[in-house]
């Protein structure tokens, strides 16, 4: 008879999934870095605007949809999960969630994610830019959410605010 993980256990494999996960986006991005910063570079540089919807399409976006697709997937996992034996389900059900809810779970997974990047934009880059205050702001409710996550994973039923928000839960496979 198995023994199910700990809570603690099952929120560091979550953990560890993420990095996974994480491993694999650096080198998109890296390749992506190589690949297409001479052409990108003067949208970097053109404005506090320009330079967030460029980095949202080139990184935001593409990481979103990576979670949000393999997700939804027959998989039900990221590559992350899948190797730590993790899916994703209905909350109650633990079923298969459509890709519509998987987009949603993922988009506000990476709320602090982009949150950051509009402060670093707005903050660090722009250093004149009007919206520089509410750039603070946007950095420090960055870090909040990013412990608010950290936090759920050991707590109660382990399920973070985007589990709950899309009505989803992690389980051990």
């Amino acid at each position: 008879m198995s023994q199910q993980p700990t809570k603690a256990a099952v929120g560091f494999r979550r953990l560890a999934a993420f990095v996974i996960d994480w491993c694999i986006l650096a080198l998109y991005a890296g390749v992506l870095f190589l690949a297409v910063t001479p052409l990108v570079a003067p949208l970097f540089q053109a404005s506090p605007l320009m330079a967030e919807l460029t980095g949202f399409g080139l990184l935001t976006l593409p990481m979103v949809l990576y979670f949000a697709i393999m997700e939804a997937s027959s998989w039900r996992a990221t590559i992350g999960k899948r190797v730590l034996h993790l899916s994703v389900g209905e909350g109650k059900s633990g079923r298969r969630i459509g890709f519509s809810s998987s987009l949603f779970r993922s988009a506000v997974k990476f709320l602090p994610w982009e949150l950051a990047h509009f402060a670093v934009w707005n903050v660090f880059i722009f250093t004149n830019s009007p919206v520089s205050s509410i750039g603070v702001g946007a950095l420090v409710a960055s870090y909040l959410l990013i412990a608010i996550y950290i936090v759920s994973l050991f707590i109660k039923n382990g399920r973070t605010p985007y589990d709950m928000a899309a009505g989803t839960a992690v389980r051990v496979k």
